[in-house]
């Protein structure tokens, strides 16, 4: 297996990181995992969903730095029925390396210690080549995939319609392609009916892009100081209303 290599345009500090391909940052510094759990968790209906459901399926554009697994994984742990399987698929095309992530999952150690020391491990670096199939407690299992690919590449070969997405790429102004039509629609083809997406921005090409993809779309408040964000389900087939 190949390991990832560093990429010198991505800095990482503890609780930081910069992508200077992106001239963005990884999550905002004040308590990214309030806003990432808000944003994520609360607008997808995870906590409520997954204590039901025996069998589920995430799927996330632009894995990062890890954080929305973490918290996902940590949810999952503490309220799924025993012998569950929790599906985790994410798109990165510049993944970090096991040490950056390392490096920048630093404060989250102490606050998901058995999501942390399952996810930033080498299952990390096996999922960015290959399903990672994670045997845990009450007989539940992981399923972990990374696909280090374009986006519209990786979502024509997804390996499973997903409950729930996480639309977690860089800001639409500065990473349009993650955030273009064609991938979006992909992304309507690969959600079950009734499946939910959730994302920080609300810019209308996105919202747009979307409803043309089958979902029913919502524009609510965001985290903190953000103005907006957006979330919604999948009632109906591209196209067909």
């Amino acid at each position: 297996m190949e390991k990832v290599k560093e990429n010198p345009d991505i800095i990482v500090a503890p609780g930081y990181g910069f992508s200077r391909i992106f001239d963005d940052v990884y999550f905002q510094p004040h308590d990214p995992v309030a806003e990432s759990s808000f944003v994520f968790l609360r607008h997808n209906f995870l906590p409520q969903r997954m204590a039901i459901c025996p069998h589920f399926v995430v799927g996330e554009l632009g894995f990062g730095s890890g954080l929305n697994a973490l918290i996902t994984v940590d949810l999952w742990l503490r309220v799924a029925p025993a012998g569950s399987t929790l599906m985790y698929f994410a798109v990165e095309k510049y993944p970090l390396t096991l040490s950056q992530l390392i490096v920048m999952g630093q404060p989250w150690k102490a606050l998901f210690p058995e999501a942390y020391n399952m996810l930033i491990s080498p299952h990390y670096e096996n999922a960015c080549s290959r399903a990672a199939k994670v045997p845990l407690r009450d007989n539940k299992t992981l399923i972990f995939q990374i696909f280090t690919e374009d986006a519209a590449q990786a979502l024509t070969h997804w390996p499973a319609k997903a409950d729930a997405w996480f639309l977690d790429g860089f800001a639409p102004a500065k990473n349009p392609e993650m955030w273009h039509p064609s991938v979006l629609s992909r992304i309507g083809d690969n959600t079950l009916l009734g499946g939910t997406f959730a994302t920080f921005t609300a810019a209308s090409g996105v919202r747009q892009g979307l409803r043309d993809a089958g979902f029913h779309v919502f524009r609510t408040k965001g985290y903190g100081p953000k103005k907006h964000m957006s979330w919604g389900y999948r009632f109906s087939n591209p196209g067909k209303f």
